[in-house]
């Protein structure tokens, strides 16, 4: 039973009994639920020993997350149980590291890369987007429409710069700022679908 007592120079204990391992002590705060020995304890995160808020279970989200991949269903199967071996941990951090350090993989360059498409970067759309006028546009645009969708009224978040004009069927109205007009996504993707297109 927890109780409390006064005293002198009325600072306020109580008699408490710690959650974690059922010891009595001596507690400053009535909502104190721990001893000082299992406060210790649980100011420190299980997965990488660093000091965390008591009430938290991990030092925060990538802690959690390995303690969660840790507890799973997934690890006790033999695919995984395979897959944790010291042979193919050692494979798997040797080819990241190489990815990590860039080496050049000439093996994979020009035609032997599977997303070679002939040598052309690209359809001319793209390479235009890329460009400083485009983007010039895009920011005019979004600028003139206070960054506001203008159907549903969203203001910030995904936004794109429509042309109301399309782009193939009026190149010389692409860079023109009376032929834009700013969209949220959904609300972008419902004006193409009304289109067709």
């Amino acid at each position: 039973m927890n109780s409390g007592t006064f005293q002198k120079g009325h600072k306020r204990t109580f008699n408490k009994t710690c959650e974690r391992c059922n010891e009595n002590y001596t507690a400053r705060s009535g909502n104190s639920k721990w001893c000082d020995n299992c406060r210790l304890i649980l100011s420190i995160c299980p997965v990488c020993g660093e000091q965390k808020d008591i009430y938290d279970e991990t030092c925060g989200n990538s802690c959690a997350g390995k303690l969660k991949w840790e507890r799973s269903e997934k690890l006790n199967s033999p695919w995984m149980k395979a897959s944790q071996t010291p042979e193919v941990k050692k494979k798997r951090a040797i080819s990241v590291g190489k990815a990590q350090r860039g080496k050049p993989r000439p093996e994979r360059r020009g035609e032997n890369n599977p997303n070679w498409k002939g040598g052309i970067y690209g359809t001319e759309r793209h390479r235009e987007m890329g460009r400083v006028e485009y983007i010039n546009w895009r920011i005019a645009i979004f600028e003139r429409d206070g960054y506001k969708c203008q159907i549903c009224s969203q203001v910030g978040g995904d936004l794109n710069a429509h042309h109301i004009k399309s782009w193939k069927d009026f190149p010389e109205l692409r860079l023109d700022v009376d032929n834009g007009i700013t969209l949220c996504v959904e609300c972008h993707k419902k004006v193409h679908r009304k289109r067709g297109k």
